[in-house]
This record gives structure tokens, C-alpha cells and sequence, in this order.
């Protein structure tokens, strides 16, 4: 699967938003010490305005098709 990953230079609580989206996607937020600690799976272009984060700190935030979640069965607390 493709993906696009934001790297962020420390470790904060980034938020998501579907602005010029055309396809749904998922979105993982990724720990630190690269652990998934949030999922928003099938995010829906027409979701926008809204914005999508976690109050939980996160270094990277992955962005890829939707599905990927359920297809690989990619949870919280899995490693990256």
C-alpha cells in the first residue's frame, strides 16, 4: 500500500482535516517510541471542516488509502 508520513520535529497533538481530499483515507497517529496510538479510518472528504486528532502526544501521523487499517488488522498499541 502507499502513504504519505508527516514527521513532525517534536512531539505534539497534530490534528487532520479533509481540506481538497477526493477519496477517503486512514489516518494513524504514531508515539514517539513508534507505537499507533490513534486510528481514524475511512475519513470521508465530506468530513470537511472538521479536523480529526488525538489528545494523546504523537511524533508522526500516516496518512493511506482507506481500508489498510481492517485489511492488515493494525491496531493501538501495535508497533510501527
Amino acid at each position: 500500500f502507499e502513504g504519505k508520513l508527516f514527521m513532525f520535529e517534536s512531539v505534539g497533538t497534530p490534528s487532520i482535516w479533509m481540506k481538497d481530499m477526493n477519496y477517503p483515507i486512514d489516518v494513524f497517529w504514531i508515539s514517539d517510541d513508534l507505537k499507533v496510538i490513534h486510528i481514524e479510518s475511512n475519513m470521508s472528504p465530506d468530513s470537511y471542516p472538521k479536523t480529526f486528532g488525538t489528545k494523546e502526544p504523537s511524533r508522526y501521523v500516516l496518512e493511506t488509502n482507506a481500508g489498510i487499517a481492517e485489511r492488515y488488522g493494525i491496531r493501538n498499541g501495535d508497533s510501527v
